[in-house]
């Protein structure tokens, strides 16, 4: 597993699997030790090969229970991200 730099604001990075650039956006899976992080550039012009790839890493590792488990946790994530986006762009 690749080394977690932080950046000056404090937020942790970790190398784009599809560029190399520090990425700022991770995905992980508590009980696997699985983490997966690509740059918000790659994620927006490339979103199925970064569906893809995490797909396959996440059927490598878990069960379909686990699966289940791990989409609503991402459903639960995907609201707080939007809610702190709006609260961001608030402030901005």
């Amino acid at each position: 597993m690749r080394a977690t730099t932080a950046t000056r604001d404090g937020l942790a990075t970790r190398p784009c699997l599809f560029c190399g650039e520090l990425a700022r956006v991770g995905a992980m899976w508590h009980g696997t030790g699985g983490e997966l992080w690509a740059c918000a550039g790659c994620i927006e012009s490339e979103p199925q090969p970064f569906a893809t790839l995490l797909a396959d890493a996440i059927a490598d590792r878990v069960n379909r229970d686990q699966c289940q488990r791990l989409q609503r946790a991402l459903e639960r994530f995907e609201a707080a991200a939007w809610r702190a986006l709006a609260l961001a762009m608030e402030r901005a």
